[in-house]
């Protein structure tokens, strides 16, 4: 598989800036799906989190845990529409992969690309990392259809045929992690046009691409915030990987953790949350922090609350966040 590599992740160790305030512990969810009982006082968490463990999608809510899709199928990278209602997700097979709907309950509803080749599996494509437009019509995606390197891609949910983003890359080299802005005329995404990879912003209009971040040891995993205001995403610096934001406009970077193996941020629907999976030893377990000014300007987070334990989350396919 031609897939797109990212640095090994490290032991996690520390805790988040805790400037904010700090909520009460909450309920962790250990390998067997049991609850441990922990306070929940004054803190809860909105909303349903979707990641996947395995192959198989997986739904927190509310202190549970349930499987979405069984054994048989697997998936990456899930996705909820903006209403909540459905979910983008990719289908992965031996030597291709594909862009699938699925309902809120996970029984698939339809197959948006056809990327294994009926003539020689050379010529089979892979799609990954989907991410809604505002209006819930599209997807943009990574493929390396008719390319040797992955690009951006755009496909209507009631499917269409797919189209190239209209972009010249700045260099040669894979995208990854498109995320649409709030009023969907720019995309946020990740490439490899440099030494190391670096986020830029691609205006959808006039086809003009603006680098953003210039990390020594690279940045991946992003995703803009539904209101618009920033964008959050994991970088390495001195060999760890903890998330940074930054205004859409480039403006105003920020660490949000100082973690050391934090990565695959999935913002609240309402833009004062992180969701994120890091490393504590026993596998990537998913975790949530409340976001907040810092004096002087830009963002900064409380203490991260673990949501599990021990699942070993599958954190290259990411997180989802509705209400």
């Amino acid at each position: 598989m031609k897939a797109w590599v990212v640095a090994p992740i490290l032991i996690l160790v520390g805790v988040l800036v805790s400037a904010c305030s700090k909520p009460a512990p909450i309920n962790l969810i250990n390998a067997s799906g049991t609850p441990e009982a922990r306070s929940s006082a004054d803190f809860s968490v909105p909303g349903k989190i979707l990641f996947v463990k395995d192959g198989i999608i997986n739904l927190w809510n509310n202190g549970g845990v349930r499987k979405l899709t069984a054994p048989g199928s697997a998936f990456d990278d899930p996705v909820w529409s903006p209403d909540g209602r459905s979910i983008a997700a990719v289908i992965v097979g031996q030597n291709h992969s594909d862009l699938v709907i699925l309902n809120a309950d996970g029984k698939l509803e339809k197959q948006l690309t056809r990327n294994l080749s009926n003539v020689q599996v050379q010529d089979s494509k892979w799609a990954r990392k989907p991410s809604w437009s505002p209006d819930g019509k599209a997807l943009a995606y990574a493929t390396d259809l008719n390319s040797f390197h992955f690009g951006l891609w755009t496909v209507g949910v009631g499917g269409t045929t797919p189209t190239h983003a209209n972009y010249r890359p700045l260099g040669a080299g894979d995208v990854d992690s498109p995320s649409w802005s709030r009023d969907g005329k720019k995309l946020a995404f990740i490439a490899a046009w440099e030494e190391t990879t670096q986020l830029y912003v691609l205006d959808s209009t006039s086809g003009v691409v603006k680098k953003l971040t210039n990390v020594k040891e690279g940045v991946y995993d992003s995703r803009w915030s539904p209101d618009g205001s920033r964008i959050v995403y994991a970088a390495r610096v001195d060999g760890k990987h903890d998330l940074w934001s930054i205004n859409a406009d480039g403006t105003s970077e920020s660490r949000l953790t100082s973690i050391g193996t934090a990565r695959s941020p999935a913002w609240s629907p309402d833009s004062q949350y992180v969701a994120f999976l890091a490393d504590q030893g026993e596998g990537f377990d998913l975790y949530v922090a409340k976001l907040c000014q810092k004096p002087g300007g830009g963002m900064m987070t409380s203490e991260a609350k673990r949501l599990t334990r021990g699942l070993n989350v599958d954190a290259p396919a990411g997180l989802s966040w509705t209400k």
